[in-house]
């Protein structure tokens, strides 16, 4: 338990989501209930909370009406989603690019096995480098706009570019990746081992590539240490991997991260996961923790205890966490030196799509 009584109320209703033995009982002390709902929010995990909250005895009937208004729009909105995704990639196929949607509704189907219990609107696609001037052209076609950058796109590696954001008047952004890490961390695969590191899904009766377990893995570490593992649904989605994947042989991405100096972003998650949402950490995974992983996440802990609805520190602090994530000198220096995104500009302006479009094509093709 936490000195927050709505904080306590949303972890006590993850816990139940996740164990359906698990007692979730209130104490009837008064309950701020507007707070609680916007706890939950920020944390992204209302729809979770709703799962529990709809049938447990001691909510008011105005609190549950707020909660089911809020994840009925939010449902509609992921199943609408989900049909476009779909639409998007057999546009894709169509021309022969290959193209692995990763993270939101994936991650919903696959983790959950309902894209309504984990909400989300944006997509985000890999795609290989080689691939990327023609599927800028292809979403160019579509009717999609991007703001660019300010400078040329540099594709090469090392470059502060990692990925392309693309807005639709009447359609979901998109993110078009061909670093799923955005630049985050030192690339973690080869293209060739993505090539092969792939597996089916069937969402909406549809078949899709994705990535196989040991890199979806390898992103929720880093993808939640990115967020500071500071919000709640980067917990309960690495519990949800433990849950779904009870066989799963741990040892080829902790391999994977240690050679790269990026295990402790997941031995933090795991800690966070069994300490406060009660799911137990796979064995390999705590053998190979190290103590310095456990005391950053009791910092993170009791960061977000003294402030759910602000979870993230700013500025320095921030970047020392992240610093402290990684565990090789070359990574921490890599880091300090990292800059994902630069300035844009309007794109709106005559021609300047056009050139940018061409300029993405010739560097993809290594003009």
């Amino acid at each position: 338990m936490t000195l927050d009584r709505e904080f306590d109320i949303v972890l006590l209703a993850l816990k139940r989501y996740l164990h359906e033995k698990a007692p979730f009982i209130l104490n009837h002390q008064a309950i701020d209930w507007d707070r609680l709902l916007h706890i939950a929010t920020v944390h992204r995990v209302t729809a979770l909370v709703y799962h529990v909250l709809k049938t447990a005895d001691g909510v008011p009937e105005t609190v549950r009406e707020k909660f089911r208004h809020i994840v009925l729009y939010q449902s509609a909105g992921s199943v609408r989603a989900v049909r476009e995704l779909n639409a998007l990639l057999q546009q894709f196929y169509n021309r022969h690019l290959k193209v692995v949607p990763f993270k939101g509704n994936i991650l919903a189907a696959e983790l959950y096995g309902d894209v309504v219990q984990r909400p989300s609107l944006d997509f985000d696609l890999y795609v290989p480098k080689k691939h990327i001037g023609e599927s800028v052209r292809l979403l160019h076609d579509l009717g999609y706009t991007s703001g660019m950058l300010q400078q040329k796109p540099d594709l090469r590696p090392g470059s502060k570019f990692h990925s392309l954001e693309f807005s639709h008047p009447q359609k979901s952004p998109i993110d078009l990746h061909w670093d799923a890490t955005d630049g985050y961390v030192t690339r973690l695969y080869t293209r060739h081992e993505l090539d092969n590191a792939l597996r089916t899904l069937s969402i909406e009766n549809k078949t899709i590539h994705i990535f196989d377990q040991d890199v979806t893995l390898a992103l929720l570490a880093i993808h939640g240490a990115k967020g500071s593992w500071a919000f709640v649904s980067s917990w309960i989605d690495l519990a949800m991997f433990f849950r779904r994947h009870p066989q799963f042989s741990y040892s080829t991405v902790l391999r994977t991260l240690r050679a790269r100096g990026m295990a402790r972003m997941l031995y933090i998650g795991a800690y966070l996961v069994e300490r406060f949402l009660d799911v137990t950490t796979p064995r390999l995974i705590k053998q190979n923790a190290d103590y310095r992983s456990c005391e950053i996440a009791r910092c993170i802990g009791h960061r977000l205890f003294q402030n759910p609805l602000q979870p993230m520190d700013g500025g320095w602090a921030k970047v020392l966490l992240n610093v402290q994530f990684r565990e090789k000198l070359s990574e921490k220096l890599r880091y300090l030196a990292f800059k994902s995104r630069s300035k844009k500009v309007d794109m709106n302006k005559p021609g300047r799509r056009l050139v940018a479009l061409k300029h993405v094509e010739r560097v993809a093709k290594g003009r």
